[in-house]
């Protein structure tokens, strides 16, 4: 017996009636299957003459009751979890050292993305990376601009177990944030649109996002969810100790005028008081200008700022430039470190206080 064509009973074909749409022609016994990671009903169509065997009735019977099973436990050969312990993919290194201790609290593994020792704007995405994200359980980017090419590939490998974080969203930032703008800083093709997103740089917005990254390992680790929202109060109380020693170390610096190589200290300057008079690489990855350089040496001398500060991933020429021309002091402050986000932190607020303080 030859059976007609295979056409799924879920009115996805235009004008189709399942079952029904072709005259001489009855449903025929039906079964499951997986089509784009969703469970399907299939119909096999038979004209009105031909009776298919009893007994071939009952083995595709069994084999629908078989079928759904294996769908409900949520296994299939393409979009079944692999076996391991909690994978979480985080894009930036900084991310590495908050969500880590949570994920050693589920006996899980992290991974970062973006290489090191670079920028953490428009990082090419490898294939070895592209496979983490496919096959992690949880996946915790930035957001507002900075890593769309992980967003991407985030959309367009969706899993059914994976828990996707965007920090940016979590703490509810909209794409007109006021105040808030990187100004021409479109990254050679990475626009932030209006909003800057190196929110990790600033310990009260990371306090924020902490229980969303704890609910999300937890979601994936039942068995230690326990164990991971206790590590996920002691890594908030330890964010929010350096959130009161920067308050406590720049408070006497409140008013302080400085440039610096690229924007990313905007947030956290703005907390504490500090003015941010000019950004010598509004696009990060360019060098500015002849006549940029010039119009920053202007603003040095009328603001009579005394600091410039730098970034380990930039050329600090025009820096230099601009500090022999006007004596200011350079120093090197970092925004993305090694992993070790509490290291990272402590140590640019040594730099801070040093620069402020000489």
């Amino acid at each position: 017996m030859n059976a007609g064509p295979c056409r799924q009973q879920l009115g996805e074909r235009a004008g189709a009636t399942p079952g029904t749409d072709r005259p001489g022609v009855r449903p025929g016994p039906s079964r499951w299957g997986w089509t784009g990671g969703r469970a399907r009903v299939y119909t096999y169509e038979m004209p009105f003459s031909i009776r298919p065997p009893r007994a071939l009735i009952h083995r595709l019977g069994a084999l629908a009751v078989l079928s759904a099973v294996w769908a409900g436990s949520g296994c299939s050969d393409a979009d079944s979890r692999a076996s391991g312990p909690c994978r979480v993919v985080v894009s930036i290194p900084p991310l590495e050292g908050l969500v880590e201790p949570l994920v050693e609290a589920a006996g899980g593994s992290v991974r970062v993305l973006a290489p090191s020792g670079g920028s953490a704007h428009g990082f090419e995405l490898t294939p070895e990376g592209l496979r983490a994200i496919i096959e992690s359980d949880v996946l915790v980017t930035i957001g507002l601009g900075l890593d769309p090419q992980v967003g991407s590939a985030a959309s367009a490998h969706p899993s059914f177990w994976r828990k996707d974080v965007v920090l940016g969203d979590v703490l509810g930032f909209a794409s007109n944030e006021p105040g808030r703008s990187e100004e021409g800083d479109d990254h050679t093709g990475h626009d932030h649109g209006a909003i800057d997103p190196h929110i990790w740089l600033d310990p009260a917005l990371v306090s924020r996002s902490i229980s969303a990254m704890a609910g999300a390992i937890s979601d994936v680790s039942p068995g230690s969810s326990e164990l991971v929202l206790l590590a996920a109060q002691s890594q908030l109380d330890r964010v929010q100790a350096i959130d009161v020693a920067y308050q406590v170390a720049l408070a006497p610096y409140k008013g302080r005028k400085v440039v610096t190589l690229h924007s990313a200290w905007g947030r956290l300057f703005e907390r504490h008081g500090i003015e941010q008079v000019a950004v010598i690489r509004p696009i990060e990855s360019v060098e500015p200008t002849p006549s940029e350089i010039a119009a920053v040496i202007t603003l040095v001398r009328e603001h009579n700022i005394g600091v410039i500060f730098v970034e380990p991933q930039h050329s600090r020429s025009a820096a230099d430039r601009i500090a022999d021309a006007t004596g200011a002091r350079i120093y090197t402050i970092d925004p993305i470190g090694s992993g070790d986000w509490e290291k990272m932190m402590q140590r640019n607020l040594n730099v801070l206080v040093e620069a402020f303080s000489e």
